[in-house]
């Protein structure tokens, strides 16, 4: 899980080499579109509204063996990514929770 910047020129190393790793990134509806500039550019990018059914289809994506990047605004679903964290770890999948610079 990324956290989404407006400045996606200050993304840390470790949001850069997810973003550059995923096979599909998945958004809210409040991700602005530059925010994914430094994403790798034949991943799949996915828009869905609501936070919960997101982070329901990023864990149907990690189930079928894609690398996944779940990207919120800054605000983001405290209890969307709480669930998927709970849910990656039920069925032994790896999950990370990368912050943004600052």
């Amino acid at each position: 899980m990324v956290a989404a910047s407006d400045m996606p020129d200050l993304y840390t190393l470790r949001a850069l080499r997810a973003l550059n790793e995923a096979d599909a990134i998945v958004l809210t509806e409040r991700v602005e579109d530059s925010a994914l500039e430094p994403a790798r550019r034949d991943a799949t990018r996915i828009r869905i509204a609501d936070a919960d059914a997101a982070a329901l289809r990023v864990l149907e994506l990690a189930k079928d063996g894609a690398r996944v990047v779940f990207m919120q605004d800054g605000a983001g679903s405290p209890s969307a990514t709480a669930w998927l964290q709970r849910a990656c770890k039920e069925i032994a999948i790896t999950c990370r929770d990368v912050p943004k610079a600052g």
